[in-house]
């Protein structure tokens, strides 16, 4: 009789310390987490809108010293006019 009750007992705090802890430990857990601050999301924000409302400007395309512009020829060997036919393997 007496173990049945040691064990009702030590059931029952368990089953209230879990509850608590749910129930109230839980969002002191969650509070201490690092949130932004008003600043910064209003920075963040303001960022995203001037992104947001970025335009593209297409007038250097019909800009007459654009249009002038022309690829560079190709050589009639198989190396390139410029620069090094690998750049990326080492000297």
């Amino acid at each position: 009789m007496r173990q049945t009750t040691i064990a009702i007992v030590l059931i029952a705090l368990l089953l209230g310390g879990a509850f608590w802890w749910l129930r109230y430990g839980r969002k002191s857990a969650e509070s201490s987490v690092e949130t932004p601050s008003a600043a910064e999301e209003s920075d963040v924000l303001k960022r995203y809108r001037e992104l947001r409302d970025l335009k593209l400007d297409a007038a250097i395309l019909s800009d007459p010293l654009f249009r002038l512009l022309e690829r560079p020829a190709v050589a009639t060997t198989t190396r390139p006019a410029f620069g090094r036919p690998n750049p990326f393997v080492p000297f």
